[in-house]
């Protein structure tokens, strides 16, 4: 079994960072807490130091503390206060040092050591021993469940391994070859108890293909070069090994269905398989190299036998390894739970520091203030929209710009378009569709795999509480997972308010294409393409023209209002951050903080939702004079042609201006939401990757339960009394197949010294005794039943070759060489044959008294058998 060394940590200022927040956001709070940031930093340098599993506690404990660190401190990278403190590891196969400021990574590089030292301990135990195999399968699932915790989650949250020990790909490898380890000694396991073929069949089968995952996973790693020859020399011929063990075994399953051409076949196909790690023999461990060589000699000689019985007896044919049945997988191992951080804490840090409880309920205020948000700004997009349609459908403010412009840009649209430029322009419009786009999915597909987690545990909680009825008595997972279907249900809403959002945008850059395009023009060039057109104004429409100006600046007004009263409800301030921690420290229950979050938001945000709510209240009435004063503008002016087309420029232009601030302004919100929907995606996932985990942990328990109240001992293999009530109904005759099958053990005891024995020897010897078998025959004639040829041939059949008093298939030499046989054991030898196989022999049956042998069988039928047989006389005749 393989090992590596742990990573190494570099020194870094613990102390010196946290002391330095805490300066500044908690003055006078300092000295309470510098003991906790001393115990940290001690604790930190005792990790440092820890080389082997005894000392495995000082990281548990460790990051039982970190855990603490996240909840009191800000480590978010969004975080205007971010606490960054720089962590330098190495990584354990390139030995390169990599520094992040990030506490995720301290959490992952603590994780991976805890995850070495496990497999460390894995090999301390003794795997010739059942309490041995078990613990070390313990061991390698928590090993591989440290670095699953960190690839799902840690990962996660860096969204980009710093060192390459912390690649995804390097921790699914190392999380998959540490399981298929675990798989392996279960294969060992059984194979020792002497568990049924086919259940060996596919542990065996499954362990091949984990470790052909394990192969895959590492070619495509990082760190592919940096381990020696050996470790992917190993992976390739353990694939092969277990794979090549699974044919074998489901050889011995075709065998007793009397599929002898396909036994062979699977024999034949385990030989081809094991043949192709000889180019890698020379790089194997020793230990794994000798079980190796041996299995290669074992299944030569399998092969051998196998073929050469089908050939004499059966002439059945081979079929191609492509005809072959596929062969099943069944995985035993999985993941465990993680152990809990916090039972190895011995005194508590940083207590007095605002709890978690309160930062939910923060953001709990900041969710309502969102809400809040969202339905002012429903209703002002529809005012403003209002605004925006009016001004296209009496062309303002083009037409005012037409009358004042005099071969150059007006002011306004001077300042709009340096505005616009510097928001990205006609260019940016582009790129903020794509970006809208993929967001969306990436929330979507988020939200895609929580749904299938969910349902794959309610689904897998009905499938096994159908399974035990009454016996199984927990709530459902329907009954505890409401919480978090209910969050689901919000977030699956608020995607799609966000994708009618992003349709709408979609639609109006589509509907502004043409005039949004003059954006990408320089202002000389527009002053070219600007038509000429004058036409001067009386008095009368100058007064009307500035009426119009003041009406217009009116409503730009309300819609600048808007934006900044929607902007203040965006972000919380500091103030409103600390007034609403104290008020929720307040109460010490967070069923009243729902209550407290309203009441403050009604008192402090007040004015700003009256000030809007009034400005939508009052654009009816100033929307519908600007119309009448429009009427009145028109009429007083007499345009000509010209002036109309740079009235319809000036007025494209103007509308270009205004919808790429809507667009931008728009979009810029809709990527804030996908961002804060997918730190909250983030957390949800985390939420049931917990309550999915804890479930497992709990039905395992139970099953562990079930099990022992049902007198069941040993070591469980989950689905075995599944399997072999299928192997059960495949078997016309199961106690036929017993026979069959202690007779194969039967063979490898005392009767092979019998089967050994000389054909022509024994009836030498059975001419011999002739007249002594007869007196016997006599004694025993009205006790056993005669068997004529038919009924012979159909125990043949029916015992599939095993039973040896059907031997030969219905010839008769072999019942004759058996029953000679037996008539020379003594005493001891019918007792030691009694006891070797458990009574279901039924040379042996009747525990060593011989009356069972009596009832069975009549040894002068066989022998009239075997006269009887037409190949047998064949035989005699050429011998003669």
């Amino acid at each position: 079994m393989f090992s590596f060394p742990l990573k190494k940590t570099d020194r870094t200022d613990l102390f010196g960072v946290l002391k330095k927040y805490l300066k500044k956001n908690f003055k006078g709070k300092l000295k309470e807490y510098q003991n906790d940031i001393q115990i940290l930093h001690d604790l930190r340098q005792e990790m440092r130091k820890v080389e082997n599993y005894v000392s495995n506690e000082v990281l548990l404990k460790y990051y039982g503390y970190l855990i603490i660190l996240r909840t009191k401190f800000p480590f978010n990278k969004n975080n205007p206060r971010r606490v960054k403190i720089n962590f330098r590891w190495t990584d354990t196969f390139l030995k390169n040092k990599v520094a992040c400021d990030e506490i995720s990574y301290e959490q992952g590089a603590v994780l991976f050591n805890l995850a070495l030292l496990e497999l460390q301990r894995s090999t301390s135990f003794n795997v010739e021993t059942e309490e041995g195999i078990k613990s070390t399968i313990n061991s390698l699932k928590l090993s591989a469940s440290y670095f699953n915790h960190i690839r799902e989650k840690i990962l996660k949250e860096l969204l980009l391994a710093p060192s390459k020990d912390l690649n995804s790909a390097t921790l699914s490898m190392l999380e998959n070859w540490l399981l298929a380890q675990a798989q392996e000694l279960v294969v060992k396991k059984v194979i020792k108890d002497n568990m049924k073929a086919a259940l060996i069949s596919k542990l065996a089968m499954e362990t091949s293909s984990m470790y052909s995952r394990s192969y895959s996973l590492f070619q495509s790693s990082p760190i592919n070069n940096a381990l020696p020859k050996k470790f992917s020399s190993t992976l390739i011929c353990k694939q092969l090994y277990f794979h090549a063990l699974a044919q074998k075994y489901q050889s011995i399953v075709s065998y007793s269905k009397s599929k002898y051409g396909i036994q062979v076949g699977h024999l034949q196909y385990a030989c081809e398989l094991i043949g192709q790690t000889k180019n890698h023999m020379k790089f194997l461990p020793n230990g794994f190299l000798i079980s190796l060589k041996e299995f290669i000699n074992q299944i030569s000689k399998e092969y051998k036998s196998a073929d050469k019985e089908n050939n004499i007896c059966y002439s059945e044919s081979v079929p191609p390894v492509n005809s072959l049945p596929k062969l099943q997988k069944h995985q035993i191992v999985k993941l465990v739970a993680l152990p809990k951080f916090e039972e190895y804490i011995d005194v508590k840090i940083f207590s007095g520091l605002i709890p978690l409880q309160v930062v939910e309920g923060l953001e709990k205020f900041k969710e309502k203030l969102e809400a809040v948000k969202e339905d002012l700004k429903q209703a002002c997009d529809e005012k403003n929209g209002a605004i925006q349609e009016l001004y296209e459908r009496l062309g303002l403010p083009g037409s005012i710009y037409a009358l004042e412009s005099d071969g150059a840009l007006p002011e306004n649209i001077v300042s709009g378009l340096k505005m616009a430029k510097e928001n990205g322009g006609f260019e940016q419009l582009l790129e903020i569709q794509t970006n809208l786009t993929e967001m969306y999915k990436g929330s979507h597909s988020m939200i895609q795999e929580i749904v299938l987690k969910v349902k794959e545990e309610e689904d897998e909680d009905l499938e096994i509480s159908m399974q035990y009825g009454e016996q199984w008595k927990r709530a459902t997972s329907g009954e505890l997972n409401g919480k978090l279907k209910k969050q689901l249900s919000i977030y699956t809403q608020k995607l799609r308010q966000a994708q009618n959002a992003d349709t709408t945008i979609k639609q109006e850059l589509e509907r502004n294409f043409e005039s949004l395009q003059l954006l990408a023009l320089s202002e000389k060039q527009l002053i070219g393409k600007l038509p000429m057109g004058s036409s001067s104004m009386s008095q009368e429409t100058q007064k009307l023209v500035g009426k119009i100006k003041i009406i217009l600046k009116q409503l730009d007004q309300y819609i600048e209002t808007r934006n900044e009263a929607l902007e203040k409800f965006s972000t919380i301030s500091d103030e409103d951050r600390n007034q609403m921690s104290s008020e929720l420290l307040k109460t010490g229950s967070i069923s009243e903080y729902d209550n407290i979050i309203d009441s403050y938001i009604n008192e402090n945000f007040k004015d700003i939702i009256m000030q809007t709510r009034s400005s939508l209240n009052d654009q009816d009435d100033v929307l519908q004079n600007l119309e009448f004063l429009n009427q009145d503008f028109v009429s007083s002016t007499k345009e000509s042609n010209a002036l109309k087309k740079k009235e319809q420029f000036l007025q494209n232009l103007s509308n270009a201006i205004q919808t790429h601030a809507r667009i931008v302004k728009n979009a810029t919100d809709g990527m804030n939401f996908y961002s804060s929907l997918q730190d909250n995606l983030l957390r949800l996932k985390q939420d049931v990757d917990d309550f999915v985990m804890a479930r497992n942990l709990e039905k395992e328990e139970r099953l562990e339960s079930l099990k022992s109240q049902n007198n069941q001992s040993g070591y469980n293999i989950p689905n075995q009394n599944n399997q072999m009530n299928q192997m059960n109904q495949m078997n016309q005759n199961n106690q036929m197949n017993q026979m069959g099958q202690m007779n194969q053990m039967n063979q490898m005891g005392q009767m092979n010294q019998m089967n050994q024995m000389n054909q022509m020897n024994q009836m030498n010897q059975m001419k011999k005794k002739k007249d002594k078998k007869k007196k016997k025959k006599t004694k025993t004639k009205n006790q056993l039943p005669n068997m004529n040829p038919q009924q012979f041939n159909m125990g043949y059949q029916q015992n599939q070759g095993n039973n040896p008093y059907f031997q030969g298939g219905g010839r008769g030499q072999l019942p004759m060489q058996n029953m000679n046989q037996f008539q020379n054991m003594n005493q001891q030898q019918f007792n030691m044959g009694y006891q070797q196989n458990q009574g279901y022999n039924p040379y042996f049956q009747g525990g060593g008294r011989g009356q069972f042998l009596m009832q069975n069988m009549n040894f002068q039928q066989n022998q009239m058998q075997y006269n009887q047989n037409p190949n047998i006389k064949k035989k005699k005749k050429n011998k003669k």
